[in-house]
């Protein structure tokens, strides 16, 4: 059974753990899945608190790509020492 925000597009929530999120993840970021750009997830407050520029208000939205296949490490169950690396990286 997908988490709830899943149930209008199990496909997508399909996709998703095909291509390496785990549950957990989908979850904790709301991760999508679109054919032309791959994976998205969206910040939570505390990566968004620990990598948000000044330019990023409060209220702003924070997309984050992570490309079209991830790989998660057996400690990192939500994934979210995968995003904080890749933003390590990229900012």
């Amino acid at each position: 059974m997908p988490p709830r925000q899943y149930y209008s597009d199990k496909g997508e929530y399909e996709q998703l753990r095909q291509r390496g999120a785990s549950r957990l993840m989908c979850e904790t970021f709301h991760l999508e899945f679109h054919a032309d750009v791959g994976i998205i997830a969206w910040a939570d407050g505390d990566i968004y608190e620990e990598f948000a520029g000044p330019l990023m208000q409060e209220g702003d939205f924070w997309k984050i790509m992570l490309g079209r296949r991830i790989v998660l490490e057996d400690d990192d169950p939500d994934g979210s020492e995968f995003i904080e690396a890749l933003l390590e990286d990229a900012v």
